[in-house]
């Protein structure tokens, strides 16, 4: 059988402090943007040319997830706040057996909830890894 180039994402899922299973949050689309900040390291000996030097690596993650009107996020145990720190959290690619981007710690940045009459309400965040992270192998 081939690969035809398209997984469904109906099965990924986010675990955040993966040691216990009531950290569950009900994402219904995460990403992950990883970059390397750049090191001008460019001299009168490149010949006219400019050269690079890679510094450091960082992970950014934003999660879209559905309100839970029976646990507050902002409370116990998720404690989804800006500023706040998660850690061991796993973002699987298809279901908790499968693949995962792997941060043993996540820094919230910013946090916004949309309350929209079609859509229910919806709880955004960003944050960024602190620290060394792990991509799906």
């Amino acid at each position: 059988m081939s690969w035809n180039g398209a997984i469904s994402a109906k099965n990924a899922k986010i675990r955040i402090n993966t040691s216990t299973t009531t950290d569950v949050l009900e994402a219904a689309e995460w990403s992950v943007a990883e970059e390397s900040s750049e090191i001008d390291d460019t001299n009168f000996e490149a010949g006219g040319f400019g050269t690079l030097t890679m510094g450091v690596n960082q992970a950014t993650v934003n999660v879209k997830a559905f309100w839970n009107p029976t646990t507050n996020q902002h409370n116990s145990p998720l404690l989804l706040n800006p500023g706040a720190t998660l850690a061991d959290v796993k973002l699987y690619l298809n279901d908790t057996t499968g693949k995962s981007w792997t941060f043993p710690l996540l820094k919230i940045t910013n946090i916004q909830e949309n309350s929209v009459v079609r859509e229910g309400i919806r709880l955004e965040f960003t944050a960024k890894s602190s620290g060394t992270y792990t991509r799906p192998t």
